[in-house]
């Protein structure tokens, strides 16, 4: 007897619906097995000391992950520390308040999805290894080593298929940064700055924001309170590319530039100054003498082992200078008030800085229709070495006899036209600064006194030579006497007169 095709043909269809449906079935079970095998594993022990042996293998370091706790797909760890096994730049890393969370839907494509980490407080400690550099690479780099990290533990050969081979970390958000170097104060340290981490389009590399918390910079006592920053960093430099900050006062300060992690290479940072108000950088001496605002750009770079280079261009707004020993003498010389408060019209000057020696170059103070400086100074510890040449308006030295044709007797040599000038030698220290001009203006004095006109001087400089020489002229006609003497001859007289001059001018050298 035939059989029916169309029987058998059903007959075929039913074992291969059953086929279909016991494959997926055991498919099925294998994944929630295999899935519920995964879930319970990471919430495991083993798996948590597993992934504290992989971070430490990724970092060179011995890694500590504190119990972690979880809900849903949200884990939670008090404390997350590493302790670094090699000269890496960085001694600790200490993380606390460790939030995480699981994209599961990504685990069967072979990624352990991370959307979000977050750190209430991190704190990077620096070793010796990071003097020089002030800002190592490890440290900041750490995470791309901990994002190649796959969780693969001792598994069932049917289950490991399903396990994924690596990690992907969207985003990093740090509540409390701190850098804190080898030695307090001796290195670049950051405290309680909120950071956010993304990785960047090419691989291993993180765009980071920043904000709030402060930074501190070697040598410099008061710290930026950073407003914003952005920045890039990956496994060869850490690069700024632009910052904020509020320093002293109401000042700000910008910055970008780029740190390479290898040592040979130089790094080098820039930005501009604003609104730094000199009573803030100035001793309590100083800021009597001298006022203003500060404003410029400026420019610094090093390499590891080599000092730091500052250099700058820097304008002083709203400038004043007053109350200086010299100015007093100059206003006592040429009978005029406006030097003893000088306000400024013009302040400007190169400033580069290294080590212990500061030296202003290119420097400029004016006070239309009064007085000119310009010339450079060097500042090497408390001693002082400058050139300055200085100009004076014509009609100020009316009063001053002798000042125009002793002292001031350069028409052409400064910048600008319409003052007449003299190189003025600036020596001492910093708390007790001198300078050459006010013996060679009381030179000149005598000399007019003496020998250019005597009864024209003591008509227009007698009251000004009593004021500067610290003893009133007692007799007028004493000094026409013995300049008289002078202009008719003898050598003798000559010496008799100076002698006589040098008692009423005490500053005169004897």
């Amino acid at each position: 007897m035939k059989r029916n095709p169309k029987k058998k043909k059903n007959w075929l269809l039913r074992v291969f619906v059953f086929l279909l449906i016991g494959g997926l079935v055991s498919g099925a079970v294998v994944y929630f097995s295999a899935t519920a095998w995964i879930q319970n594993y990471l919430r495991s022990d083993a798996c948590r000391e597993l992934l504290a042996r992989q971070i430490g293998q990724a970092t060179q370091a011995r890694c500590e992950i504190d119990p972690v706790s979880w809900s849903g797909w949200n884990a939670y760890s008090a404390k997350v520390s590493l302790q670094s096994e090699s000269a890496t730049g960085w001694k600790q890393i200490e993380a606390e308040g460790v939030q995480s969370s699981l994209d599961w839907s990504d685990v069967r494509r072979g990624v352990w999805h991370v959307p979000g980490i977050n750190f209430d407080r991190l704190r990077f400690y620096l070793s010796d290894a990071a003097k020089t550099s002030g800002l190592p690479a490890a440290p900041l780099t750490t995470l791309n080593k901990v994002e190649s990290v796959a969780v693969e533990p001792v598994a069932p050969s049917w289950i490991k298929r399903w396990l994924p081979q690596r990690t992907k970390i969207d985003e990093v958000v740090v509540h409390h940064f701190d850098l804190l170097p080898y030695t307090p104060g001796s290195g670049v340290a950051v405290a309680a700055i909120h950071l956010k981490a993304r990785p960047a389009s090419d691989e291993g590399a993180w765009k980071i924001n920043g904000d709030d918390g402060r930074v501190m910079l070697p040598g410099i006592t008061e710290p930026f309170r950073l407003n914003a920053a952005t920045a890039r960093i990956d496994a060869r430099a850490f690069v700024l590319n632009d910052a904020a900050a509020r320093w002293l006062g109401d000042s700000e300060v910008t910055a970008r530039g780029e740190l390479p992690f290898n040592p040979d290479l130089f790094w080098k940072f820039s930005g501009r100054l604003t609104g730094l108000d000199l009573r803030h950088v100035l001793s309590a001496a100083w800021n009597s003498k001298i006022g203003g605002v500060v404003e410029g750009d400026y420019d610094v770079s090093g390499r590891s082992g080599a000092a730091v280079l500052s250099k700058g261009k820097l304008r002083v707004k709203s400038g004043v200078i007053q109350a200086l020993p010299l100015l007093e003498r100059v206003a006592d010389f040429t009978n005029t008030n406006r030097f003893r408060r000088i306000v400024l019209d013009e302040a400007t000057g190169d400033v580069e800085v290294q080590r212990t020696r500061t030296r202003l170059m290119n420097l400029v103070l004016q006070s239309n229709g009064l007085i000119r400086v310009e010339g450079d100074l060097l500042i090497d510890g408390q001693m002082l070495n400058g050139n300055l040449l200085v100009g004076v308006s014509p009609e100020t030295l009316r009063w001053m006899p002798g000042a125009q044709n002793h002292v001031f007797t350069d028409t052409n040599v400064g910048r600008v036209p319409g003052f007449v000038w003299t190189h003025v030698m600036v020596t001492g220290t910093l708390d007790s600064p001198k300078e050459d001009l006010s013996n060679r203006l009381l030179v000149a004095m005598g000399k007019a006194v003496l020998l250019d006109a005597p009864m024209e001087v003591l008509g227009t400089g007698g009251d000004v030579m009593g004021k500067t020489s610290g003893a009133a002229l007692q007799s007028g006609e004493a000094v026409l006497h013995e300049g008289n003497e002078i202009i008719k001859g003898a050598g003798e007289a000559a010496g008799k007169g100076l002698d006589t001059l040098k008692g009423f001018i005490p500053l005169l050298p004897k």
